[in-house]
């Protein structure tokens, strides 16, 4: 796919360093082969933001601006249009299909299948360059009576609100995940324990962002914090989330509403 976009003396041209390295749509003159074309070309990007494909369209420069083929011009213009807008309607619907299956129906934060999958790649990638990881385990407080008292319904849009307050919170590189019933993971690459703590201590300090009950009182969250930094010996998911889920503890038992790490 990338020698499409390369010229004869091998040197990167002006569409290759769009579409690879740049990750943006290209139109302009390209030498292919020894033969110059107007082309139009758009990457396909995968979740992590790689380029698994190519939408490609090209003529050759001297044919384009022929003026005996003014009319067949036009009619490529409208098919090349078409086939452009199909592909990416096509595309986009694929990646709606991908979504859904991503995320948790209710709280419409990832799930936890796919949380897994986030938490071991961060693992890997962290190992790999030597950098750091941080986890937070995050359990509503008293969130059974919440159902006992109030109902399921209740219940739903509670947890509903609790996924939008953490969405909020965190960076666009951090990860929320619903990780089953009222418990919530977050995932913060290269990001230490201190950081993560910065991160989260406004949904402890500041209650008036979390949800108010039927009577009033307000659904608080206690939340265990453990990572990795470039020092520690090698982990799997399983233990960095037992770590997280045992100082989550800690803080239910140091009288909840707390971040402990």
């Amino acid at each position: 796919m990338e020698d499409v976009l390369l010229e004869r003396d091998s040197q990167k041209n002006e569409a290759y360093t769009s579409i690879f390295e740049n990750k943006k749509p290209f139109r302009g003159f390209v030498d292919i082969i020894g033969v110059n074309y107007f082309t139009a070309y758009d990457p396909i990007l995968d979740s992590e933001k790689n380029v698994i494909g190519i939408l490609y369209v090209g003529r050759e420069t001297e044919s384009y601006f022929s003026p005996i083929q003014k009319v067949e011009l036009s009619i490529s213009l409208i098919v090349l249009i078409s086939a452009i807008l199909g592909a990416f309607l096509t595309f986009l619907s694929s990646r709606l299909i991908i979504s859904k299956a991503h995320i948790d129906s209710l709280t419409r934060v990832l799930n936890r299948k796919v949380g897994e999958e986030s938490l071991q790649k961060a693992l890997v990638r962290t190992f790999e360059n030597r950098n750091k990881l941080s986890i937070a385990f995050i359990d509503l407080d008293g969130f059974k009576a919440v159902n006992d008292k109030f109902g399921y319904v209740v219940g739903d849009e509670v947890l509903k609100s609790i996924a939008k307050v953490l969405k909020c919170v965190v960076r666009k590189s951090d990860h929320l995940v619903r990780w089953g019933g009222d418990e919530f993971l977050m995932i913060f690459e290269e990001t230490s324990k201190d950081e993560a703590y910065e991160i989260l201590k406004r949904v402890i300090e500041d209650q008036s962002i979390l949800p108010k009950l039927p009577d009033d009182s307000i659904q608080t969250l206690s939340i265990g914090i453990a990572g990795v930094d470039r020092h520690d010996e090698l982990i799997d998911i399983d233990q960095l989330v037992t770590a997280a889920d045992y100082m989550m503890y800690q803080s239910k038992n140091g009288g909840r509403n707390q971040i402990s790490m």
